[in-house]
């Protein structure tokens, strides 16, 4: 018994001294909440698919703390009623530059008919202490990269005092927006101050490369979502709430059924860097790994 808590402990102290100083991040903190929004749907026909329903009878949200920083691995399971979700996951860290990976598994339990999936993801807390006008989000596109500062009073510093009645700021605070990749031929990147107002689309395409960074004062990390192509899928950034939503199934997008014993899989990588963003200064085989999936 002695020898087994040594090794336990060994491989701890290992873990730390390895992945230690990669997973101490500045920007978000790696405990998330991996969370599943279920909703029935009543057909109002009965030749109408329950798919197609738009009359919602109920609405419930599991949702679990989980540690994005665990190269041991973790398994838990999301519950619904007596229906079980096993999911894994496990971060490693795959080369030599500061970023880590982390992969999660879930297996979809056999849920009660007319029970869908409304959303599915991870919300992971933003824990910088920078102000709103030192926090500028950017998101990757296919022709270009669109970003903003939540507060861009920040540039009316350059404007004489005099063309001003009052020193109040003459931008919306642009405290949530993202990347929303609707189909595998369309995405979308958008902003807005509040969740019930329109949102400003900045960008669209075909396919977004599928990250998000957030720069906060000096310190910042890039969020990028492997399988960003197999939408629905999405990345925000929610100031109000202060959370990074990665999204596997947004709620925007039809409910998913979810077959009892159906697997999916999904890879987030997390870089930190120092001060501003340089997409050229990504570690080499990180840069690789998007590249080869924007072809």
């Amino acid at each position: 018994m002695r020898k087994n808590l040594i090794k336990k402990v060994l491989g701890v102290l290992v873990a730390l001294l390895v992945c230690g100083p990669v997973f101490a991040g500045n920007v978000l903190d790696k405990t998330g909440s991996l969370f599943l929004t279920f909703c029935k749907f009543k057909d109002t026909e009965k030749n109408m698919p329950a798919t197609l329903s738009v009359f919602s009878e109920e609405e419930k949200i599991e949702a679990k703390q989980v540690r994005l920083t665990d190269v041991a691995g973790v398994k838990g399971v999301l519950t619904y009623g007596a229906v079980a979700s096993r999911y894994e996951l496990k971060t490693e860290k795959p080369g030599k530059g500061k970023y880590t990976k982390t992969t999660l598994t879930l297996e979809f339990g056999k849920f009660p008919a007319n029970t869908f999936i409304k959303e599915f993801g991870i919300k992971i807390p933003y824990i910088a202490t920078a102000s709103e006008k030192e926090t500028k989000v950017t998101c990757g596109g296919e022709k270009r990269n669109d970003w903003w500062y939540l507060d861009q009073s920040k540039f009316d510093a350059s404007f004489p005092e005099w063309l001003v009645s009052d020193k109040k700021a003459r931008w919306p605070i642009w405290g949530i927006g993202g990347v929303y990749q609707y189909s595998p031929l369309q995405y979308k990147v958008w902003k807005t101050n509040r969740l019930d107002t329109f949102p400003l689309n900045t960008d669209q395409g075909a396919l977004a490369p599928g990250w998000l960074d957030i720069l906060a004062g000096e310190e910042g990390e890039l969020v990028w979502l492997e399988n960003m192509k197999e939408a629905p899928k999405a990345l925000t950034f929610n100031y109000i709430e202060k959370t990074v939503n990665i999204l596997f199934h947004p709620a925007y997008a039809l409910p998913l059924e979810a077959p009892a014993g159906k697997k999916v899989s999904f890879s987030i990588y997390f870089y930190e860097h120092d001060s501003e963003l340089d997409l050229d200064e990504l570690p080499k085989d990180l840069s690789g790994f998007i590249a080869e999936y924007m072809k």
